[in-house]
């Protein structure tokens, strides 16, 4: 077990020093140094943590009338106390004038050992009690550190889990859940700021054809595809892409005016025709091909983003009707 330091500034073999050292015999917690001079007593403060300092006023070589240069090492380890031991209490008390520390305590010579071992006694237990509040607020720390590594993995965790509840299985584009939360937003900041909001329904022509004769995985692998070539005709980082249905694709286009929205289905279109997939029994062409139907609305407190979809929704119906593997848009104002 540690001992306790407690630093005697007297001499050891003579006068008061002696006195201590023999009132404290037996004391196996305890460690007493001893220094009398200022040199002495830093390097021993380098060295050691001291739990109280006896300060003898009578010991040769000590200078009490410099008092505070005494107290600022003393003050080197954090609020260590120090007790004088002197001739009389006026004395005593006139040293504790001279210093503004708040850990000043005395004793008048000449002392009883009992006495000086009940003084130290509390003092010996405060100093285990400040050890024992720093051990525990080390602790305390440690354990906050730890609860804060903690969390940041469970928020992370959260995060992931949240985007990968977003995505589609099949495709890696946001999922028909995400698009209804974010259709909803878009649709509120569009009418605070008074901008113009796009969609666009992508359908992929005649799947259900191109699934029986090239298999459903074949047709899994087209729609990956398809959705690579889609999201690629995005150019903002604000415009979304998800998967609404089995073979359809919706894009949410923030602050875009139907040319704009013309602009990135044609750019769409054009994508899905280069890939070149092989589709033989298309009646459109002998590779897969796409319709798209947009709208665009300036939304206000009156309209709903329903009214936007269902626009969109019409414009897909007109683009399958007029031979698919096209663009049909629909521009209109909240009534």
């Amino acid at each position: 077990m540690k001992k306790t330091a407690i630093l005697i500034v007297s001499d050891s073999e003579h006068g008061v020093g002696l006195e201590i050292s023999v009132a404290l015999t037996g004391r196996t917690d305890i460690e007493l140094m001893y220094a009398t001079d200022r040199a002495e007593i830093a390097r021993l403060y380098v060295a050691h943590e001291f739990a109280v300092v006896l300060f003898d006023t009578t010991a040769r070589g000590v200078d009490a009338g410099g008092i505070d240069e005494w107290i600022r090492i003393f003050q080197t380890q954090p609020a260590t106390p120090i007790i004088f031991m002197t001739t009389s209490q006026e004395e005593a008390l006139r040293l504790c004038r001279q210093t503004t520390s708040e850990f000043i305590d005395y004793i008048v010579l000449p002392f009883s050992p009992k006495f000086l071992q009940d003084k130290l006694q509390v003092y010996l237990q405060l100093h285990q009690l400040e050890k024992t509040v720093t051990l525990l607020a080390d602790e305390l720390d440690a354990r906050k550190l730890e609860l804060e590594v903690v969390y940041q993995e469970l928020a992370e965790t959260y995060e992931k889990q949240e985007t990968f509840s977003a995505l589609d299985g099949l495709t890696g584009l946001f999922n028909r859940h995400y698009f209804d939360e974010n259709m909803q937003k878009e649709w509120r900041q569009a009418t605070r700021n008074k901008k113009p909001l796009s969609l666009l329904f992508i359908d992929v022509d005649y799947l259900r054809e191109f699934n029986r004769s090239y298999g459903r995985g074949e047709g899994d692998n087209c729609l990956c595809a398809l959705a690579g070539v889609i999201h690629l005709g995005l150019l903002r980082p604000v415009d979304i892409v998800a998967r609404y249905g089995g073979d359809q694709f919706a894009v949410i286009l923030p602050d875009t005016d139907s040319h704009g929205a013309m602009l990135v289905a044609e750019r769409m279109l054009e994508n899905v025709r280069a890939l070149l997939i092989d589709h033989s029994t298309s009646p459109v062409a002998g590779h897969v091909t796409i319709s798209v139907g947009g709208a665009t609305v300036l939304p206000s407190a009156k309209g709903k983003k329903f009214h936007l979809i269902g626009e969109a929704e019409k414009a897909l119906a007109e683009a399958k009707a007029a031979g698919r593997n096209c663009i049909r848009h629909n521009s209109y104002k909240v009534p």
